[in-house]
């Protein structure tokens, strides 16, 4: 063993050899911007209205400065990726979105540099028949429902001024304040980081002490289906583990479609009540509601369908 010791001083240039030729391997995955570009490039060439563009991995922003010309807010804040027809992945080295490759059919790939471009087309995708996120600020009105017997409480719409800087600016025009001394205590299109930080575009509708927050609207076309998702913003879910769950009852035609309880701590939830044989529409509620409405930081998405 001592006759190896004067050698041993030799693992230190070996170990920075090592590092340089990882730290080499490194840069030579890293897209640039010219890849990005030829990606766009790529996309622009057969991308038609209502497509999605996602990069895979979620996280690699970068190459948003080229693809988000492709994007709208609603799409880059999406609760999740069902009902696109096509969508087209952008990758890195390496990346691939399982989930796209097992149940979509895959119409072409293209390499654009570093990166790999494939699309894909959905062809059972359900058809978004009225999406309430949307709607909100034009097609519902808001109430706090009483559970001890007081009088109902309508939250009114009030819309946000035209000059200075406006907090969601890009997805909302106003509030319905439930209580204006209470910034928190109102209903509104929102964009929340989820528990694992991604961005959701979702009502905002945070519960009150022994009410309902209740939000109906109307003139809602027939459909088969209400999906959508419920979610605490992030700082919520993470210290909120033991409260009691938080409901989004969904009522139409006087009937309970379905109750949904948000296990605090669970993250993005998704939901689905099937509407029956009647696909009934008209005049649909949502209500919120729970025992614990400390840290309530509640937002919930909901889609008519389909299928």
């Amino acid at each position: 063993m001592k006759r190896w010791l004067p050698f041993f001083w030799l693992l230190v240039p070996l170990a920075g050899l090592v590092e340089m030729g990882h730290h080499a391997w490194v840069e030579a995955r890293i897209p640039t911007d010219e890849d990005w570009e030829q990606a766009a490039d790529v996309i622009d060439a057969g991308w038609q209205e209502g497509d999605l563009v996602v990069i895979t991995p979620w996280w690699a922003s970068q190459g948003w400065q080229e693809l988000g010309r492709f994007m709208t807010v609603e799409q880059m804040a999406r609760e999740d990726d069902t009902g696109y027809g096509t969508i087209w992945e952008v990758a890195l080295p390496g990346h691939r979105h399982e989930q796209y490759a097992a149940t979509g059919t895959l119409l072409d790939e293209k390499r654009a540099g570093r990166l790999t471009v494939r699309r894909y087309r959905f062809p059972d995708a359900p058809t978004n028949i009225y999406d309430f996120v949307a709607a909100l600020e034009t097609d519902a009105s808001v109430t706090m429902v009483s559970q001890a017997g007081g009088e109902n409480e309508p939250c009114q719409f009030r819309a946000h001024p035209k000059a200075g800087l406006v907090p969601n600016a890009a997805v909302q025009t106003g509030k319905f304040a439930c209580d204006p001394r209470l910034p928190w205590n109102s209903v509104a299109r929102e964009v929340i980081a989820d528990l694992t930080n991604r961005p959701r575009l979702c009502i905002w509708a945070h519960p009150v002490s022994q009410k309902r927050i209740s939000i109906t609207f109307e003139g809602v076309p027939e459909g088969a289906v209400i999906e959508g998702h419920t979610g605490l913003e992030y700082e919520a879910a993470r210290e909120t583990i033991d409260r009691p769950p938080i409901f989004l009852e969904i009522r139409t035609a006087g009937k309970v479609v379905g109750t949904h309880a948000l296990d605090r701590h669970s993250g993005w939830t998704p939901y689905r009540f099937d509407l029956g044989p009647a696909g009934t529409g008209g005049t649909i509620t949502f209500e919120v509601f729970s025992h614990d409405v400390d840290m309530g930081h509640f937002c919930f998405t909901a889609k008519l369908r389909d299928r």
